[in-house]
C-alpha cells in the first residue's frame, strides 16, 4: 500500500471541504434571496410605507459569507435583513417604526409565517424544506452618527451608511428621541471585505476566468476566501463546544478578531493558525482597564461591552480560544488520516467532517486501512512512542469505556466529562484518576494504558506515548502538569490480541488552578 503522510496541502483541502459542508446550499441561498426580495416588494407596495422608499438588504453572516450550518439537522438558518426607511427621528419613535413594518407583515400574505415579536426585529419562518427564517430589522438613517463619523478621518468612508435601529427594551422606545441603538452593517461588510481584498480579488478573477464571465458577474456566495472558511470552522468549533450556552463567545467578536488577525494567507490551515495565534492581541483595554473589541466602523461601540456585566462570557472566550488553539495547532502532527478524521469529528462534528473527507480530492482512495505513519517532522515526534497495532494484533470484539475523576486540593472530586462541560478546558495542577467504567471482556485478560501529550510543550518537557501494563487495579493516576492536548488510551488484551480499546481526550490549559 502507498502510505501517504499528512501535509499542509492535504490538510487545507480537508478543512476547506469541511467548511463547504457548513455552507448554506445553492438552493437555500436562491430561496432565501427570492423570499426576501418578495418581502421587500410587499413592504414597498404598502401605501403607508412606500413614501419612505424602503430598502431591504442582508446583514450579518449571510452578507459576509460566513453562514454555518446549524448543529441539529432540524434547526434553521438565520437570514438577517435590514428594512431601512428614508425617514428621520422626528417622524418616528422606535415603536412607531417597528409597528409600521409589523402591521404590514400581519396582513394575510405573511400572517401564517410571522412569529411573535422579537426585541429588535420581526421573524418570518418558512416551510420545513427550506430550513431558514428571515429576521427583519427596521431602521432609518442615523444622521447624528453620519455627522460624527464624517468628522473622524479614519472612519469617514464608513459614515454614510450608519443606521438607527429599534429595540423594545429601551426606556425611550415609545418616545421621540435621537438616541436610538446604532448599527452599520453595510460599512462593516465593506471593512470585512477589505481585510481579505488581495485573496478575494485573485479568487474572483480565477472564478470569472473559469466561467468566462466578468468579475462583476460572479455571484459573491460562489467564492470564499480562507478567512471566510476559517471563521466558519471557528464558529462551528464554538457551537459544538458550548452548545446552547448563552454565555458562549458571540459571532461578531470571533469575526472581527479573525478579520483583524488574517494576513491574506492563501490556504485555510495557514489562515486558521494565524488567526488563532494573534486574534487576542487585537483585544484592547479602555481607560478603566476593561476589555474592548472595538467596532472597526464605529469607535464608540465595544462588541465586548457585556463582558463587564457577564464575566463568564470573557472567561468562556479565552477558554474557547485556548481550546481551539489546542485542537487545531497539532493537526499536522497526527500520525494517520483515520486519527485526523477522528480528531476533527470531535472538534467540528461527525456529519460535516465525513462529508468533507468524502469531497477532498487529495486523500488516499481509502483511509480506513492506512497503517500508522511516523512523522519525524512533527513538533512532538518521538521514536519511542508505541502503538497498540505494533504490539498486538487488533480485533475489537468487546465494549470498553473509561472515565476520569479529577481532584484539586481544597475542592470536591469531579468527573472529568462533567467538569469539561463547565470549564471547556482543564487547568493545570489537578490529580487525575482514570478508571474502567465498563468492560465486557470476559476474564482472564490484561490491561494496558497509554498517555500521550502533543504540541510544543510536549517537546519541551518530554514526549510520552509508551504503552505500560496496568498496576493491577485497572486505574491510571496522572497529574495535569503541562499545557497541551493530551489523551489516555486503555487496551484490553486477551490471548495476545487487543479485543477492546477506549480513549479519553484531556485538554490542559496553561493556567494554574
Amino acid at each position: 500500500m502507498n502510505i501517504q503522510t499528512i501535509n499542509k496541502t492535504k490538510l487545507s483541502e480537508i478543512l476547506k471541504k469541511v467548511a463547504e459542508a457548513l455552507d448554506i446550499t445553492d438552493k437555500q441561498y436562491e430561496e432565501a434571496e427570492k423570499h426576501y426580495k418578495a418581502v421587500a416588494n410587499f413592504l414597498a407596495n404598502c401605501p403607508r410605507i412606500a413614501p419612505f422608499s424602503p430598502d431591504m438588504y442582508p446583514q450579518g453572516s449571510f452578507r459576509l459569507g460566513t453562514v454555518v450550518r446549524p448543529l441539529l439537522e432540524d434547526d434553521e438558518y438565520d437570514i438577517d435583513l435590514v428594512c431601512q426607511l428614508s425617514a428621520s427621528h422626528n417622524e418616528f419613535t422606535q415603536y412607531g417604526l417597528k409597528n409600521l413594518i409589523g402591521e404590514r407583515l400581519k396582513e394575510p400574505m405573511y400572517r401564517d409565517k410571522l412569529q411573535p415579536e422579537n426585541r429588535r426585529s420581526w421573524t418570518l419562518k418558512y416551510a420545513e424544506e427550506t430550513k431558514f427564517h428571515l429576521d427583519i430589522l427596521p431602521a432609518i438613517p442615523d444622521t447624528d452618527s453620519i455627522s460624527y463619523l464624517r468628522g473622524l478621518e479614519s472612519y469617514r468612508s464608513f459614515s454614510d451608511t450608519a443606521i438607527s435601529i429599534t429595540d423594545n427594551k429601551r426606556k425611550d422606545y415609545y418616545n421621540y428621541s435621537r438616541d436610538w441603538p446604532k448599527s452599520n452593517p453595510i460599512a462593516y461588510a465593506e471593512w470585512f471585505k477589505d481585510q481579505m481584498k488581495f485573496v478575494l480579488t485573485d479568487s474572483l478573477r480565477t472564478y470569472a476566468g473559469l466561467k468566462g464571465v466578468s468579475i462583476d458577474e460572479v455571484p459573491q456566495h460562489k467564492v470564499k476566501t480562507p478567512l471566510q472558511r476559517a471563521i466558519q470552522i471557528l464558529k462551528r468549533h464554538r457551537d459544538l463546544l458550548f452548545g446552547k450556552d448563552e454565555d458562549k463567545p458571540i459571532s461578531i467578536i470571533i469575526t472581527t478578531l479573525s478579520a483583524r488577525a488574517y494576513g491574506n494567507q492563501g490556504n485555510v490551515y495557514d489562515a486558521l493558525l494565524s488567526i488563532l495565534r494573534d486574534m487576542d492581541t487585537y483585544i484592547t483595554q479602555d481607560t478603566e482597564g476593561n476589555d474592548e473589541v472595538v467596532n472597526p466602523v464605529d469607535p464608540r461601540e465595544n462588541f465586548a461591552d457585556k463582558w463587564i456585566q457577564y464575566p463568564k462570557r470573557r472567561a468562556n472566550f479565552y477558554s474557547w480560544l485556548e481550546r481551539a488553539r489546542m485542537d487545531f495547532e497539532t493537526l499536522l502532527d497526527i500520525s494517520s488520516y483515520q486519527e485526523l478524521k477522528g480528531n476533527l469529528q470531535k472538534s467540528l462534528g461527525e456529519s460535516v467532517v465525513n462529508k468533507g473527507f468524502q469531497q477532498a480530492t487529495l486523500l488516499p482512495v481509502a483511509i480506513s486501512g492506512i497503517p500508522v505513519v511516523r512523522n519525524p517532522q512533527a513538533i512532538d515526534y518521538s521514536p519511542h512512542e508505541e502503538f497498540i497495532e505494533e504490539r498486538f494484533p487488533v480485533n475489537i470484539q468487546y465494549k470498553l469505556k473509561i472515565n476520569c475523576r479529577v481532584q484539586q486540593d481544597g475542592f470536591r472530586e469531579r468527573l472529568l466529562r462533567d467538569l469539561l462541560k463547565e470549564v471547556y478546558i482543564l487547568r493545570r495542577n489537578h490529580s487525575l484518576t482514570f478508571y474502567i467504567e465498563r468492560n465486557d471482556v470476559p476474564g482472564p485478560y490484561k490491561v494496558f494504558w497509554k498517555v500521550r501529550n502533543r504540541g510544543v510543550k510536549a517537546k519541551l518537557h518530554g514526549v510520552r506515548g509508551q504503552i505500560v501494563p496496568d498496576a493491577g487495579n485497572e486505574t491510571k493516576v496522572e497529574r495535569s502538569s503541562f499545557y497541551g492536548p493530551h489523551f489516555v488510551e486503555c487496551y484490553i488484551v486477551k490471548n495476545d490480541v487487543c479485543v477492546a480499546r477506549a480513549r479519553m481526550d484531556v485538554p490542559i490549559s496553561g493556567i494554574l488552578n
